[in-house]
């Protein structure tokens, strides 16, 4: 019995770090879709913010994540948010990131959320929403206080420094000339909030997890209950994480369903959920007395239709 108490508390005092990088990139589109929401306060009413939208595209290869795109009776905005520190400048198709005493090229981001953008205009034409080329427009923006841009990127009007991105605003939407819409402004907000966005994985310790949710399999004294997406939108699991608590304490799943109701399980060490993270093609299956919780992107059943899974290492 101790033994076992021992092994279980082993597993769920594992720590798993926050990703530096992850980081980064997540605070970059916070104070982003910060700085949005505020300059376009007094136009929440028209004004639609969507993040981190998953777009098919139209190679039929996978989809391209979009970080944001904004829409306004006044047109439609791909934004690509890069939280860059340093000297950052355009060579060819590359973009050179130099920041002491690290040097990386980089693919052009405006050219890689350029294609994003046009799978997105492919994706809603083929859901009957028609789109002008003059009503959809690509941002990047860069969030680090401490970049610089060089060269040809100064003048860029399509790539801005955080700081400028109210003031491009303002002149795009609040202070725009009133004009007849260019397009069904309801019926593409109707199909834009259908997209699928990414399940979320967080785990003891920081590290979070995007990707896709392929099961999730409580071990239980009565058999494994197998729950998919369709039976939950969003799980809290409890774990005993010091030695006295998992002699009182059983781990336990709490799961909120798509209607809000709330249902709990207590669960046993082999539990665990397989997931697909996000850039890669293999499923991986992670124990559950790992995670801390799990929130789930989309109600779009069709996209998530089960395949053979193939299991690859453990974190």
């Amino acid at each position: 019995m101790f033994f076992a108490r021992k092994q279980l508390l082993h597993q769920t005092q594992q720590v798993f770090l926050a990703d530096p990088q992850i980081l980064a990139g997540e605070e970059g589109e916070t104070l982003t879709a910060e700085c949005i929401r505020r300059s376009l306060k007094h136009r929440q009413g028209e004004a639609r913010l969507y993040p981190s939208l998953r777009v098919p595209r139209q190679d039929g290869l996978g989809k391209s994540e979009i970080d944001f795109v904004l829409l306004s009776p006044q047109g439609l905005w791909v934004i690509e948010v890069k939280h860059w520190s340093g000297r950052v400048r355009r060579s060819g198709q590359q973009w050179i990131q130099e920041s002491s005493p690290c040097k990386k090229a980089v693919e052009d981001p405006w050219h890689s959320t350029h294609r994003k953008s046009a799978d997105l205009i492919h994706w809603l034409q083929k859901r009957g929403c028609s789109l002008a080329p003059a009503a959809v427009k690509t941002l990047v923006i860069l969030t680090h206080p401490e970049v610089e841009l060089l060269g040809d990127l100064v003048h860029e009007p399509n790539v801005l420094r955080l700081a400028g991105l109210p003031a491009y605003l303002k002149s795009q939407i609040l202070h725009a000339a009133p004009r007849p819409l260019p397009f069904d402004f309801a019926a593409l907000k109707g199909q834009i909030k259908q997209l699928p966005t990414w399940d979320i994985i967080a785990l003891h310790g920081g590290r979070v997890w995007r990707g896709d949710l392929h099961g999730l399999y409580l071990q239980r004294a009565q058999g494994t209950l197998t729950l998919s997406r369709q039976h939950f939108a969003e799980a809290a699991i409890h774990c005993p994480r010091q030695l006295w608590q998992t002699f009182f304490r059983s781990p336990r799943a709490i799961l909120t369903n798509w209607q809000g109701r709330q249902q709990s399980y207590s669960f046993e060490g082999g539990s665990h959920l397989l997931f697909q993270p996000a850039g890669q093609a293999q499923r991986e299956q992670l124990s559950l007395l790992h995670v801390e919780a799990i929130s789930l992107g989309s109600r779009d059943q069709g996209y998530y239709q089960s395949k053979a899974p193939f299991l690859a290492k453990k974190p």
